[in-house]
């Protein structure tokens, strides 16, 4: 009786995982089918960062990335304070805060790169990766937002609506999600959501093991008979 608890479990456990696989599968394709955009597109975008020098994203390729356009004047500037404590808590688990400043909306990011910079690190000691300065909106909205702003499922296109909106790409290279500026990082939607893509590889793996486990009993029986 023990021996027929454990193969069920097992099979109630891999029958879970392939659903949990399936949702997160049919999601990116999904994204990926509606998008105008090659696969890993995103990680071939140019950027420099916020010292002028080119900021290579390809570097985060196999990671889930948290775009944030921020501005050093607004309302929402505090939430530089969580975001800092969210990337300290999943940066070494495959994931990574990329700060994006504009000054689009209600011209609050006037300042130079080097203002930028020193503000961050003086007030809130971040130490997530900074872009340059750049248009997140408009005619001259730089090549990354457009990306991010047009290439993802129906319900996740169109333009930020103001600073520190938060759009989640996934490991794969696709936009996952998207968030508003009055979702916090401490929000538990957001932390949900990033669990999602931390525990993920290991449900594959588990899968793949659950799949050869079953394979082998398969043949055992099928051998007795």
């Amino acid at each position: 009786m023990t021996k027929w608890m454990v193969i069920l479990a097992i099979c109630i456990l891999g029958a879970v995982i392939y659903a949990s696989g399936e949702a997160y599968s049919k999601e990116s394709s999904s994204a990926v089918s509606n998008a105008s955009f090659k696969k890993g597109h995103l990680y071939s975008i140019k950027i420099n960062d916020i010292d002028g020098k080119p900021f290579n994203l390809d570097q985060y390729r196999g990671k889930s990335i948290l775009f944030v356009n921020v501005a050093s004047f607004c309302g929402f500037t505090r939430q530089y304070k969580g975001l800092q404590s969210l990337y300290e808590s999943y940066k070494d688990k495959n994931f990574v805060i990329i700060g994006v400043p504009s000054n689009d909306f209600g011209e609050q990011e006037p300042g130079s790169s080097e203002d930028i910079k020193e503000f961050c690190m003086t007030r809130f000691a971040i130490s997530f990766p900074l872009t340059e300065k750049v248009n997140v909106v408009g005619v001259n909205q730089h090549p990354l937002y457009h990306f991010l702003t047009t290439s993802g499922s129906k319900k996740l296109k169109g333009d930020v609506k103001w600073n520190f909106s938060k759009i989640l790409v996934n490991p794969d290279g696709i936009v996952q999600d998207r968030f508003s500026s009055m979702v916090t990082p401490e929000s538990k939607k957001l932390s949900e959501r990033l669990n999602l893509y931390r525990f993920f590889p290991f449900f594959t793996a588990v899968l793949q093991l659950f799949f050869k486990i079953f394979d082998n009993f398969n043949n055992t029986i099928i051998s007795k008979w």
